[in-house]
């Protein structure tokens, strides 16, 4: 285990004063300088199926296609490791599922109807108490209430 550089350490002294120790662990590095993202996503899924990053020796030639499998499955499944760890690691998979922008869009769709259908049935309360003020002006001898705040299309009229 290494530290990173001295500023990381003054950094991370400073974000966490009361652990002043911090270990690095070594974790297999890209081999070149186009793959980090991908590298991260594999050590994040890692930690996500409760596997060490830091044990992890990943198959560097099939991540970008297994990270392209993740996005068109939506199933967040751990990184291809070398067959050799493969063989000495047998783990359970656990399946693990997001959703795409399409869902969260349609999600927000559904809250804006939401709102709107609230919003007419404030209006409807509103427009049925001005009924009853017109009522009430008309004659004395009526009384008009909503039978219900959530469908304030039924009315009550009431004679005296």
């Amino acid at each position: 285990m290494e530290s990173l550089y001295p500023e990381m350490e003054i950094f991370l002294n400073q974000l966490f004063p009361h652990k002043p120790q911090h270990k690095f662990h070594k974790v297999r590095q890209q081999p070149n300088n186009t793959d980090c993202a991908v590298y991260a996503i594999a050590f994040a899924t890692s930690l996500l199926h409760n596997r060490d990053p830091s044990k992890e020796n990943y198959d560097h030639p099939k991540m970008r296609s297994h990270l392209l499998d993740i996005y068109s499955t939506t199933e967040l499944l751990p990184f291809p490791i070398e067959p050799s760890a493969d063989a000495l690691r047998k783990r359970k998979v656990n399946k693990v599922t997001f959703q795409h922008k399409e869902h969260s869009a349609a999600a927000l769709h559904m809250r804006k109807v939401r709102a709107q259908k609230k919003l007419e049935a404030h209006q409807l309360v509103q427009n049925i108490r001005q009924i009853e003020l017109l009522i009430q002006e008309d004659s004395e001898a009526f009384s008009c209430e909503p039978l219900s705040l959530e469908n304030a299309l039924f009315l009550r009229i009431v004679a005296f």
